[in-house]
């Protein structure tokens, strides 16, 4: 098996493109460009259209005060990326 350091995931091409993601996501929020309805419906199609242009195979979760995406790794746990409304990142892989 080929393990790789917390510190490569971290880095790699594909957590960079998933983290400027979310950080796009982010700053539209935070403008004021992003709103999502309160209808269910519209909500609902919203984030799915959000999702479905998230990098490839990354899991969109939208919570009330953060985003995150997160990734089955190979060969390892799960990594998962969070912004919050402060604008801080966490990275946790599980």
């Amino acid at each position: 098996m080929n393990y790789s350091t917390v510190q490569q995931i971290m880095n790699s091409p594909d957590t960079n493109q998933a983290v400027k993601y979310i950080k796009k996501l982010w700053y539209a929020k935070e403008e004021g460009y992003l709103s999502l309805s309160n209808n269910y419906h519209f909500y609902k199609n919203e984030v799915m259209h959000l999702r479905a242009y998230a990098p490839d195979n990354w899991k969109l979760n939208i919570g009330d005060r953060s985003f995150s995406i997160s990734k089955q790794i190979d060969n390892h746990g799960i990594c998962k990326v969070t912004i919050f409304a402060n604008g801080d990142i966490s990275y946790t892989i599980h």
